[in-house]
């Protein structure tokens, strides 16, 4: 139901409780891969945001993903497949 790269982004999300999943792969659904690319590229900068900012309150999924919030702090080049490489993959985990 979900693709490959989706799955990834929202394991990476920092905060997925009371978030919608379905809604949040309507938004993802309606981004260019380039975009995709870019969300799921963002996450080590905003887990490291809210690590370093406890008091930040994340906002659900689908709200970033239909605000293009990655936009502000997402790598600008990434090879198009790295999200088969397990040492990018590695640099999402919360740990």
């Amino acid at each position: 139901m979900y693709s490959e790269r989706f799955e990834i982004f929202w394991t990476a999300y920092p905060e997925r409780t009371n978030n919608s999943k379905p809604k949040a792969f309507e938004q993802w659904d309606r981004l260019a891969e380039p975009d995709q690319n870019a969300a799921v590229a963002s996450m080590p900068a905003f887990l490291a945001y809210c690590r370093k900012n406890t008091t930040y309150r994340c906002v659900h999924a689908e709200r970033d993903l239909g605000e293009r919030r990655w936009e502000t702090i997402a790598p600008k080049a990434m090879h198009p497949g790295w999200w088969k490489d397990p040492a990018q993959i590695e640099l999402l985990t919360l740990d």
